[in-house]
């Protein structure tokens, strides 16, 4: 084959039947021998075998043409492909060629071809066989230059694809054909074996195209979605600002509501206020009789004008009784807990806090029926009384969606603000005879569900008797503190690039006197959740400052950073910032050489208060780390809006990082810390395969049992002095 036109695909197949070359002596050379080359059964079986074998137009003529050529009497075939429209086949399309001839018969029939346009369509006439015709009178170039060369006879063959044009055939053999030759019968099974295949290709562009098309009209749902959204969220913000507006008019319409018999001025001086009434001589001549609330105002809060108390206990007790006369009248007491409150009354202060409060009351109201109760039970607290509650999962439906309705912003006069929501459940059975027990275990759920951070959490004994457990832990663990129980281990954190020692994480420990070591995951969660964590933080921030000093004096170099973990309960608190300066700066260290890790769940409950907070401990030298990530789901606004100098890549994307989603989200991690200028730390790397990867995707430090476990304070001196042999394959304990 010889590609004389690049802009044209040309294929031949390198065999040849009869050389030129082969020709007995004494025979004229410009005809070929004449003896029977028409093998019928090998060509049909060829023929018949092209569907199956072929993907494609352009296979399928390939291997027409090559059979052809092979086993009937053709010796020169060309092939042309339509993929336009028939005023486009001039310039939409391919051409195939493929010749049995020497190159000396072939090269003048290649050359009109390239000089003549392509093959056009419908060519072929009636000859009995479909869309075939032997040639005319009307002698074009290419046919002109075949007969100069030896050969008989022309045969067009025009395939078609649900009634459109496909391609072109164009054979030229080297005996003469008649219109009744058999040669053309098997032409006719040529032509329908290759109609076949178009009619498949066509089908799999159709497949291809209307694929295409759902596309297009799926990303265009998709944006007029993104468009509806958009609205919605316009309209639930004005119905937001409408509700607000509404508990506005209801707090003043409260404050404006006294008996007109009654009813007094308010002044703002310390002068005796001065009744309002028609007689005012009479009146100033009696003396002003003490001012006194309503009973309906020691009944009700003032606020939200919802039960107290007294009220809610006496509903509950109701429900009771109904439930003792008849064991289908059950009912569930909740409690629901609104998180953030105290930031309303920071940024708009008292009066967003009554509008807030009144208007969780009205959400509130509007996921009850009139039957039920929902009392006010302090200033972040509701209890309700839902009656006729059949099963539990019912309590359970209507809580999830109260979460929901309260987590909406509410307006507070100022700003919008958003609140976490958490609800206790307590389903009300035979277990319960008093009010009290029933809002006592509400309380206690609704405590449970903020230990196990979940918005919904049911009481049951269970639950009972995991609460006691976690009272009796906390109430050992201050014991602990006193009895000097506790203790500190060091894991080191590796460079990924020398093996030097870049970094130490310190890591608390409880050694029991009676239960011997007990795991941290069982005593730091109840600790975070109590007031005693705060003094935990000062006793480890106390013995790391001293550990500090220590390993100060044994190395000539300086003491790498060193990781400690806060909760962000520790990090809110209004003295955090003064107490960590004043303890590093009491042992003579600087702030810089310290870094406090913070979860990223725990961030993301409130990042504007994290970010606040994060900036004021950053200011002091501390450095910010941000602890497992990866599974808060922080978005990157809210990120780039806080002073962190570190990201920690939670274990989870490490120990699988086999896996291929694992592999992308730890690659966005690096990519997103390097956008954010922070140094990238992985956690938990055990294999050496984690290693060789984080350190291909740009990851700065580990840490992990391949490098060290965590150790006692001694053997950290060891490990800063001798690093670690990043080529080793060996792990150190």
């Amino acid at each position: 084959m010889r590609d004389t036109q690049p802009s044209r695909k040309r294929w031949g197949v390198g065999k040849t039947r009869r050389l030129w070359d082969e020709l007995q002596p004494g025979e004229n050379p410009n005809v070929p021998k004449q003896d029977d080359r028409l093998e019928v059964t090998a060509l049909i079986d060829s023929i018949a075998a092209i569907p199956r074998n072929a993907d494609s137009v352009a296979a399928a003529l390939e291997q027409a043409l090559e059979a052809v050529c092979e086993t009937s009497p053709v010796v020169f075939g060309r092939a042309q492909i339509h993929t336009g429209t028939p005023d486009q086949h001039d310039r939409d399309s391919t051409e195939l060629w493929c010749s049995s001839l020497p190159d000396r018969r072939s090269d003048p029939v290649r050359r009109a071809i390239d000089s003549e346009p392509p093959l056009s369509a419908d060519r072929a006439g009636d000859t009995g066989c479909r869309h075939m015709r032997l040639a005319g009178a009307t002698v074009d170039p290419v046919e002109g230059a075949a007969r100069k060369a030896g050969m008989s006879s022309v045969v067009y063959l025009d395939v078609r694809a649900e009634g459109k044009p496909a391609a072109s055939l164009q054979l030229f053999t080297d005996r003469a054909l008649t219109e009744s030759d058999d040669l053309l019968l098997v032409f006719g099974l040529l032509v329908s074996q290759l109609e076949q295949v178009a009619g498949q290709d066509r089908m799999r562009q159709a497949v291809r195209a209307a694929a295409q098309h759902t596309r297009r009209q799926t990303a265009e749902l998709e944006m007029l979605a993104v468009q509806i959204e958009s609205r919605e969220s316009k309209i639930e913000k004005l119905e937001i600002e409408l509700s607000e507006l509404e508990a506005e008019v209801q707090i003043r319409a409260y404050r404006s509501r006294l008996p007109t018999d009654t009813r007094v001025v308010r002044t703002t001086s310390d002068e005796a206020p001065e009744p309002e009434t028609a007689d005012v001589a009479s009146a100033a001549a009696q003396p002003e009789p003490p001012i006194s609330p309503r009973p309906e105002e020691a009944l009700y809060d003032p606020r939200t004008e919802l039960p107290r108390r007294a009220v809610l206990e006496d509903r509950i007790d109701q429900a009771i009784r109904r439930r003792q006369r008849s064991p289908k009248n059950l009912f569930a007491v909740l409690a629901v807990s609104a998180e953030g409150l105290d930031r309303v009354v920071v940024e708009s202060g008292q009066e967003g806090l009554d509008v807030v409060t009144t208007a969780l009351s009205r959400r509130l109201l509007a996921q009850v029926r009139n039957a039920d109760t929902v009392a006010h039970f302090d200033d972040a607290t509701f209890v309700l009384v839902l009656e006729e509650i059949r099963v539990l999962d019912e309590a359970v439906r209507i809580s999830e969606r109260i979460v929901k309705e309260l987590q909406r912003p509410i307006w507070s006069g100022s700003n919008e603000t958003q609140l976490g929501v958490r609800v206790g459940i307590v389903f009300g059975g035979p277990a319960y005879d008093r009010a009290r027990s029933a809002i006592r275990d509400a309380v206690s759920a609704l405590s449970r569900s903020k230990i196990s951070q979940t918005p919904v959490a049911v009481f049951d004994d269970a639950a009972q008797h995991e609460e006691e457990i976690r009272r009796r832990i906390e109430v050992e663990l201050g014991q602990a503190l006193a009895d000097d129980q506790l203790f500190l281990e060091y894991q080191p954190i590796v460079s990924l690039q020398d093996g030097r020692i870049d970094g130490i994480e310190a890591f608390l420990r409880w050694r029991h006197p009676e239960h011997g070591m007990i795991p941290p995951d069982q005593f730091i969660p109840i600790a975070a959740q109590s007031p005693l964590i705060h003094d935990l933080g000062v006793w480890l921030l106390e013995r790391t400052c001293e550990q500090v000093k220590a390993w100060q004096k044994a190395l000539s170099r300086s003491v790498p950073t060193i990781g400690l973990n806060v909760t962000a309960r520790q990090l809110f608190h209004e003295r955090t910032a003064g107490r960590v300066k004043d303890i590093v700066g009491r042992h003579g260290l600087r702030c810089e050489q310290f870094r406090f890790d913070i979860p990223e769940s725990e961030l993301m409950q409130n990042p504007a208060a994290a970010s606040a907070s994060l900036e004021a401990i950053r200011k002091l030298g501390f450095g910010i780390a941000i602890d497992d990530f990866g599974t808060g789901f922080s978005s990157l606004r809210l990120l780039h809006s806080m002073p962190i100098d570190a990201i920690k890549i939670d274990r989870a994307f490490v120990s699988g990082s086999k896996d291929s989603d694992h592999l992308a989200v730890a690659r966005t991690i690096v990519q997103l810390a390097r956008s954010l200028e922070a140094e990238v730390i992985a956690e938990g790397v055990e294999t050496r395969d984690q290693f060789r990867f984080l350190r291909s995707i740009g990851c700065g430090s580990a840490q992990g049992y391949l490098f060290s476990a965590p150790v006692n304070p001694s053997r950290i001196v060891e490990l800063i002095r001798d690093g670690y042999p990043l080529e080793s394959s060996g792990t150190r304990r």
